[in-house]
This record gives C-alpha cells, structure tokens and sequence, in this order.
C-alpha cells in the first residue's frame, strides 16, 4: 500500500471531519487504490472528493483535489455534476491561476486546501448553490460531450458523440 497516499487518507479525514460535520457532511466513502485515494463526505445529495493520485499517468500525479458536486457518484455524471473548488477560486479571483494541490509538503498543503474551501467553498457548505451552478454551467459550457471513435465498414475511424455525456452535458450546461 502507499505510504503517502495512507497519510493522506489519514490526514484528511483528521482535517476535514469534524469541520464539514458542522456543516452537515459526513464521510461517505473512503476508497484506497494502490496509485489513488478517493475521501467522499456527503450531505443528502451534495458530495465533496478529495482524491489523490500517484500514478505518473495522470496529470498532475502527486496532486490532490477537492470537488465539489451534486447528484449521483457514479461516472458518468459525477464527471458532469461537479465542479473542481480551483475552479471556483478562479472564477472568483479572476487573476488567480489555482490547480491541484501537491502531495508534497502535505501538512502545508492541507491547511491551504482546507482554508480554500472554507474561504471558496462556504456557500456551497451553506448549500447555497448559486456560485457553484454557475461555475458549473459555464465549466461543462466550455467542454465537449465525449466521443466515441469507432471502426466504419472500410476500417476506417470515425467519431461518435456518447450520448449519454450529451444528454449530461445538456442537463449541467
């Protein structure tokens, strides 16, 4: 199991629990991959991840997020029923350029990830839903429905938009 990703998990739940419980949220999940780490807490139908990840495949690896959504946990539509708390501050803060949050210096990293949500992230634990729709829409606004490429009968590839991430798409836009 890795290391980093257990103290993560760990801390996590240390820094984040009793903070979101007064705001309603209560672990829902907590689920550990050898290269990931998914924390789920949950208020009715309004969820927050905090996920990590360690693989090099995914850009950026030794990072952090924390999302945002409500609705449905399952992919597809978690992918289009949320939206990243970066995305917010920058929405916010118009200058700002904020991503993930590094794996490195994790208790540091932590602190600003916990200060961001509830600086960021306080009408959402309000559940005043109006900043995070509209962040919502215009990130789902700005992204194409996923495409499918698929073999004709030459052999050749063509592209197919899925329609359930259209039909998502439409829905969250």
């Amino acid at each position: 199991m890795n290391i980093i990703l257990k103290q993560f998990r760990t801390k996590i739940i240390e820094s984040f629990d009793e903070i979101l419980k007064d705001y309603g949220f209560i672990v829902e999940s907590k689920k550990m991959e050898n290269d990931s780490c998914n924390v789920i807490f949950s208020n009715g139908k309004l969820y927050i991840r905090i996920s990590a990840t360690t693989n090099p495949r995914d850009y950026p690896f030794n990072s952090f997020n924390i999302v945002l959504g409500e609705g449905s946990l399952e992919f597809p539509e978690s992918d289009w029923n949320s939206t990243s708390l970066w995305r917010i501050k920058n929405f916010i803060q118009k200058d700002s350029i904020e991503s993930e949050y590094s794996l490195k210096n994790l208790d540091n990293e932590i602190k600003k990830a916990k200060n961001d949500l509830l600086e960021y992230g306080l009408e959402f634990l309000k559940l005043n839903l109006d900043l995070f729709n509209a962040v919502r829409k215009l990130q789902n606004q700005q992204r194409e429905p996923y495409k499918i490429h698929l073999p004709n009968k030459d052999g050749k590839y063509i592209q197919k938009v899925e329609s359930v991430s259209s039909k998502l798409k439409k829905k969250y836009s």
